[in-house]
């Protein structure tokens, strides 16, 4: 553990701020958050890969453990070449929404998990409202998606259309989001760009399939490729395809209107079909011999006996949650180009385009004036004296920040 530390740190200190990524989990309460962050933890070899999903690590609290929920929000920082990826967790409940203020104002990229039954909840929109007003990039993880196959006993076709649904929805609640700020704040433009920047869409690559119990998650892309090589076509033959009314001929062209031909869709047939039948020989025929074969067609061979277990095995090493996670925060903004979006620097500055500190945090400079930005006091005793010193949670927005420093505190008007 104190060389992975150390290496860390060492990593913090050389990244350039292109390859440094803050990163916040957000979801309603029980859709999967700590789990999910579980797997991603195991990334770095913090956690075993087959207690990942199942840990809780990020719940580091006796009573966040005791309860099963998270009531205070934690970081980690993971590697994941070139990245520096800084992960934060933080809790569902509304009760604890102070905590998830902070972590957001952190962070500069949201992950918002929806677990796939209970769909959009109170606090779902709750977030979409705050991480839009605050001008970060949010990817949508649609969670628990085993749960439609293994519980609710959903075909491909019936799991497929459910999705796309949860997806509108999804995207009706963001337009409802921006019509509102739009009304209050003229300088937002247009909305039809608003929205088309915003929007989910799979084949966009903001769009993440997961189930965080299991460890495995996947993007369109994923299967994109398979698909490519199978059919030896280029993957941006497919790509575009691979969610929506498509579905492909007899003779291996892409057509659309499926729905109204009776077709089953690309996703349902590449994706869902395959994906379907593992679900069914590992968790519900519990056929471990089966499940084997179908391991080695994949290239991999299954080192448990049971079936639960080597079910788990296959979706870590086949479809791993990490890879496709960091695969879309790879593509989402760094520490410095989050704040060439003038929304999220007028949280900092306000609107006055001449602050003097404005181009000092554009310009994101190791070496240049130090600009620490506090979001959170926290109280603390010191037991050799009866004065109350405080700590503060900050973000360094520009600068180096080192110990011994002396800081002006500079109020925001």
């Amino acid at each position: 553990m104190e060389s992975l530390e150390t290496a860390l740190k060492l990593a913090a200190e050389k990244k350039p701020p292109e390859h440094i990524r803050n990163v916040c989990l957000v979801a309603h309460v029980d859709h999967g958050k700590t789990s999910f962050a579980d797997s991603l933890v195991s990334a770095n070899a913090v956690i075993s890969s087959r207690m990942a999903g199942k840990l809780r690590y990020m719940d580091s609290r006796e009573d966040e453990q005791t309860r099963g929920i998270t009531m205070k929000s934690s970081g980690i920082s993971l590697l994941c070449e070139p990245l520096l990826i800084n992960l934060i967790d933080s809790p569902g409940h509304v009760d604890f929404s102070g905590e998830v203020t902070s972590a957001l104002i952190l962070s500069d990229i949201a992950l918002l998990l929806i677990d796939v039954i209970e769909g959009i909840c109170s606090q779902t929109e709750a977030l979409i409202r705050q991480v839009i007003r605050n001008g970060q990039a949010m990817i949508l993880v649609i969670n628990k998606i085993d749960r439609l196959r293994v519980e609710l006993k959903m075909s491909a076709s019936e799991a497929y259309q459910h999705m796309a649904r949860l997806i509108e929805g999804v995207n009706s609640c963001i337009s409802q989001v921006l019509g509102g700020i739009v009304l209050e704040d003229d300088t937002w433009g247009n909305i039809e760009e608003a929205e088309a920047k915003l929007h989910f869409d799979p084949v966009k690559g903001n769009v993440i399939f997961s189930s965080a119990l299991h460890s495995y998650a996947f993007g369109c892309e994923d299967f994109a490729q398979l698909a490519a090589q199978k059919m030896k076509v280029e993957k941006s033959v497919i790509q575009p395809a691979m969610f929506g009314d498509f579905w492909i001929s007899a003779t291996g062209d892409i057509r659309d209107k499926a729905a109204a031909k009776n077709k089953a869709t690309l996703f349902e047939r590449i994706v869902l079909e395959p994906l379907w039948k593992l679900h069914d020989l590992g968790l519900v025929e519990n056929d471990v011999t089966k499940l084997a074969e179908a391991a080695t067609k994949l290239g991999f061979v299954l080192k448990s006996r049971r079936a639960n277990e080597a079910f788990d095995e296959l979706m870590r090493s086949w479809l791993p949650l990490p890879k496709a996670s960091f695969r879309a925060v790879a593509r989402a903004p760094n520490v410095r180009s989050t704040f060439e979006t003038r929304h999220r620097l007028d949280h900092l500055t306000g609107h006055r385009l001449d602050h003097p500190l404005r181009s000092f945090v554009l310009t994101c400079n190791p070496s240049a004036i130090t600009i620490v930005f506090v979001v959170k006091l926290l109280p603390t005793e010191n037991r050799n004296s009866n004065l109350t010193s405080r700590r503060a949670i900050c973000r360094v927005l520009s600068g180096t920040l080192k110990k011994g420093d002396t800081l002006y505190v500079l109020q925001q008007h």
